[in-house]
């Protein structure tokens, strides 16, 4: 891969397209945040682009950053332009090592990074994203959780870390596994105590405290 970088590029002539942002939800007081630091203290961060037509580029990664540049008022970006072949792998490699990328839409850029490169094992995804081989395990996993357990790990209301035990409960009743998180937000449990109240939350579910019971067997078999 060959990267050449320059100065800036005018805000109005970066392009936005589909596919190539991993980040599916994005915080409006987040951004409100960092354009009010961009506004301030400029951007330090290069936005990583392809050049395209007429002087213009598409963003590659760094969405989030240009989104919040916008509204700044600062009217050129930083960037770095990308001169290799595979633009939405780049950008998928870019954002996962961003603290701020939430758990499933990281694991949707491991799992696009693995179709991508026709890669099969955990340990090949993690050599190729340069992340461990159980931090691309643990991730991949998730996505074999229900829809609405998936939902409360992304907004970070349940920790990564239930999965091993979401995962048991979701292979009896995924509409159980489901309701367990629904109870820990109800609850307002914090993602860090959610492990050791699974049994109690467990056990509310099993006591008919959540909604749509019809779509799920009885808790107490679990």
């Amino acid at each position: 891969m060959s990267i050449q970088t320059t100065p800036t590029l005018e805000v109005a002539k970066i392009d936005v397209e589909d596919g190539f942002n991993a980040r599916t939800t994005q915080s409006a007081d987040g951004l409100e945040r960092l354009s009010a630091s961009i506004a301030t203290e400029g951007l330090i961060q290069p936005i990583l682009v392809k050049a395209g037509t007429d002087g213009r580029a598409t963003v590659i990664a760094g969405h989030r950053r240009l989104a919040a540049a916008k509204p700044s008022g600062i009217e050129q970006v930083p960037v770095t332009y990308y001169e290799g072949k595979r633009e939405q792998p780049a950008s998928l490699v870019e954002n996962l090592h961003r603290e701020d990328l939430d758990p499933i839409d990281a694991a949707r850029g491991l799992k696009a990074i693995a179709e991508e490169f026709a890669l099969t094992t955990n340990k090949d995804i993690a050599a190729q994203v340069n992340m461990s081989v159980q931090w691309v395990g643990d991730r991949l996993r998730l996505l074999k959780l229900p829809e609405g357990c998936q939902t409360r790990i992304a907004s970070g209301e349940v920790p990564v870390e239930a999965e091993r035990i979401l995962r048991k409960v979701a292979e009896v009743s995924p509409r159980i596994a489901e309701c367990v998180c629904e109870m820990a937000v109800r609850r307002k449990v914090a993602p860090r105590d959610l492990v050791r109240e699974f049994g109690d939350l467990l056990a509310e579910t099993a006591e008919g405290r959540c909604e749509d019971k019809t779509a799920m067997m009885d808790a107490r078999s679990v």
